[in-house]
């Protein structure tokens, strides 16, 4: 989800944005589906949505959602095309909108699903190895690479004598090398991706190669998973299992930083975090934000109107976000929206996570905050 919400970010605006209660659990669900049909294409002809947005948008409204009720629906459209339409399971998050502006509103996203952060799956094998992006929350993963080394002389034999050592030498030659280069993409997708953890798994010899292989950064991430060297249910059981456990972990990690937040500091110690949107609009900016949290405002009125009574500018390129416009360094503004719009539009753009908590687990008065990747500087609003 992560690659389709920035996919979404990137494109040029403006955009048509629904998200409404699709639950549809009236007396007369069908008449009521075409009365809020009708409110929503009001709605969106008086924000200044063209006529072929609208048309879209409400054809796509009238199809089923799939999704068992309560649920609700996030509907994006630009250019006359729906871009994106998603059933989400549950009630209503925040409060229902038809809105046309200048970016994607995709908070909704965000406040129905849980923390949903990458993760690499590696299966490794002497000839060649697939890497697989994955997201948490996700069935498939986001995408698969196979790399693919040399194929000479794969399999080890007994023969016998001087050529015997030579032939096996060349063999663990070649499976070093094929590991290597696996290992060597693995570790340009940690770069490039900054994936939580790596699950890597395969055959002893060759997983303890490719381990080996491995940056020192990448291998403190990766968790190695021997399997036998034939498919079997057995190891993909084990597989699926360790990748459940890494998740888990991840996740109790990612609560367990998120409660630093409310840890006393000692004096002249360096916060860690960001809180309120002045300081976290400047963190984003840094790209220096990690985690990015935002209040559970289901239900409750005023811890959203705290975070999106605030405005933000948002930019076409980075810093992606400012408080205000001599903020915005080279880049240029594209609109002025409401605060957690800008600030999860900037966070996805610099591979930042995003976790909704509960109201006790932030400070009082802080709607959002954000722990950093490295510590702060003294911010001044």
């Amino acid at each position: 989800m992560a690659d389709r919400m920035r996919e979404l970010y990137e494109e040029s605006g403006p955009w048509a944005s629904v998200y409404v209660d699709a639950s549809g659990d009236t007396a007369d669900p069908r008449g009521q589906a075409a009365s809020k049909r009708n409110s929503i294409a009001h709605a969106l002809e008086q924000a200044g949505a063209p006529r072929a947005d609208i048309d879209a948008i409400v054809e796509a409204l009238a199809a089923p959602t799939g999704v068992s009720a309560p649920a609700s629906r996030l509907v994006l459209a630009r250019g006359g095309e729906v871009r994106f339409d998603r059933g989400l399971p549950g009630a209503v998050r925040v409060g229902e909108f038809a809105e046309f502006g200048p970016l994607p509103d995709l908070v909704p996203l965000v406040r129905h699903r849980p923390v949903a952060f990458e993760y690499l799956v590696v299966l490794v094998g002497h000839d060649a190895g697939d890497v697989l992006l994955c997201t948490t929350g996700s069935e498939e993963p986001q995408a698969r690479e196979h790399v693919q080394g040399r194929a000479d002389t794969l399999q080890k034999v007994r023969a016998g004598g001087w050529s015997e050592a030579n032939y096996q030498r060349h063999v663990v030659d070649v499976w070093t090398h094929n590991e290597g280069e696996v290992a060597a993409r693995v570790d340009a997708l940690v770069s490039e991706r900054h994936p939580r953890f790596v699950v890597a798994a395969g055959e002893e010899a060759g997983l303890a190669l490719f381990l080996g292989k491995l940056s020192a950064g990448t291998r403190e991430i990766t968790r190695g998973v021997p399997v036998d060297a034939r498919p079997s249910d057995a190891s993909s059981k084990r597989l699926d299992t360790e990748i459940g456990a890494a998740i888990d972990d991840e996740l109790s990690s990612l609560r367990e930083r998120a409660h630093e937040l409310i840890r006393p500091r000692a004096a002249g110690e360096s916060p860690v975090e960001a809180l309120g949107v002045g300081e976290v609009v400047h963190a984003l900016q840094q790209s220096q934000v990690e985690l990015l949290l935002l209040v559970d405002g289901a239900g409750d009125a005023h811890a959203n109107d705290e975070l999106d009574g605030r405005r933000v500018y948002v930019l076409d390129r980075a810093p992606w976000v400012a408080s205000a416009p001599e903020d915005a360094g080279e880049a240029e503004i594209v609109g002025r929206v409401r605060a957690s719009v800008g600030l999860v539009r900037a966070a996805v753009l610099t591979d930042a996570t995003v976790m909704v908590v509960p109201a006790d687990e932030l400070p009082a008065h802080a709607p959002v905050a954000a722990l950093l990747r490295w510590p702060a500087q003294a911010y001044a609003p």
